[in-house]
């Protein structure tokens, strides 16, 4: 049974990530395509890192070789990883603007991502 007040599998939204490998621009192409400001980097199942429009774009406003940079050399940290039966509150403490996603865990797999946005909309509707 699912603990009230927890995210439960499906409600989270579908998670967007990038590789490793991929290029800025792929990834900036990959948010603006998803209407979303940031990406989990993926290695397997694994969050390796995150990268945010704003970051990305200030970096490759200052140096326009950086598009064609992979992921990996311009990342930042990983967001935090909860487990699905998380209380609302608990994921909610955690989303600052050190972290401004925090990806759900179901079954050992990264499942789904709550950002600020999604938990101020969830938190608006109860």
């Amino acid at each position: 049974m699912t603990p009230p007040n927890s995210f439960t599998p499906g409600e989270t939204p579908t998670i967007v990530s990038v590789t490793l490998g991929q290029t800025v621009r792929q990834a900036l192409r990959l948010m603006s395509l998803h209407d979303v400001s940031q990406l989990p980097v993926m290695d397997g199942t694994n969050c390796v890192g995150s990268v945010s429009d704003w970051s990305l774009s200030a970096k490759s406003l200052d140096n326009t070789k950086l598009l064609d940079a992979t992921v990996s050399e311009v990342m930042d940290a990983p967001f935090p990883v909860v487990d699905v039966a998380q209380p609302v509150d608990a994921v909610a403490k955690l989303l600052s603007k050190s972290n401004p996603a925090v990806l759900v865990r179901s079954n050992g797999a990264v499942q789904g991502i709550v950002t600020r946005s999604d938990m101020l909309n969830y938190l608006m509707a109860r």
